[in-house]
């Protein structure tokens, strides 16, 4: 598990929140069997039960397992949580459910449908696989995110794979462009930023892919800031 812990204000004071992150892969035979689920669509409600029972038990803490499709890096994981706890102390989150804001955060679409139907866990890769890859976050103002960990591993007989958020590929970078609308333009004017000069010419494979990655990432923290204003601008 990567963990990360982020200084917040909540009242006047600094408080340390805790957060814990990985990559999972499911076996989906397995998990029938440990669980005793027949079909897919029971699959998919032994997770949405799993989630919430977690976030009743744990009410401290934030906890969501989501689809790691677009995910860009853990900073990616990491910044979306932090504008969904600015949005709660702000009193401008969308949700009610601080897991369902941070999808909202983590794809920068202002529609709850739109963030579960891409972040969230699909029918249609456990139909089409029998090993899934998925990731999950825990948060917590105690240190317990260890044992939360441990009761998702034990309900979900998974295996942790940090690649699954931290690959970098093209094919990836590809994938990541087109779902943030993200335009080579927009790429160029960060790598100016950084005096740094983007080659336009089959720019996905003729600029090195780390500079690719972070100047995508600088250009979904700025979709999500402009989330936070859209909603504070509504209020």
């Amino acid at each position: 598990m990567m963990k990360k812990t982020i200084s917040v204000e909540i009242k006047g004071e600094i408080v340390e929140i805790y957060l814990g992150f990985n990559g999972i892969t499911i076996n989906i035979e397995d998990l029938k069997d440990i669980s005793n689920l027949q079909d897919n669509e029971e699959i998919i409600n032994f997770f949405i039960t799993l989630i919430s029972n977690l976030n009743n038990q744990y009410y401290q803490s934030t906890i969501q397992i989501f689809s790691p499709e677009f995910v860009i890096s853990p900073e990616h994981i990491i910044t979306a949580f932090y504008h969904t706890h600015k949005a709660f102390t702000n009193r401008i989150n969308i949700s009610s459910q601080k897991n369902i804001e941070f999808l909202l955060y983590l794809s920068t679409k202002r529609q709850i449908s739109e963030a579960i139907k891409y972040f969230g866990i699909k029918i249609e890769d456990i139909n089409l696989k029998n090993n899934i890859e998925l990731a999950y976050l825990i948060t917590s103002y105690k240190s317990d995110i260890e044992t939360i960990k441990n009761r998702i591993i034990e309900k979900l007989n998974v295996v942790e794979e940090p690649a699954i958020i931290t690959e970098r590929s093209i094919t990836k970078l590809q994938k990541i462009i087109e779902f943030f609308k993200i335009s080579a333009n927009q790429i160029s004017n960060i790598f100016n930023s950084y005096d740094k000069k983007l080659n336009l010419d089959n720019y996905l494979v003729n600029n090195d892919i780390n500079d690719l990655y972070n100047a995508c990432l600088e250009i979904v923290y700025e979709k999500m800031a402009l989330l936070s204003l859209e909603k504070a601008s509504k209020d």
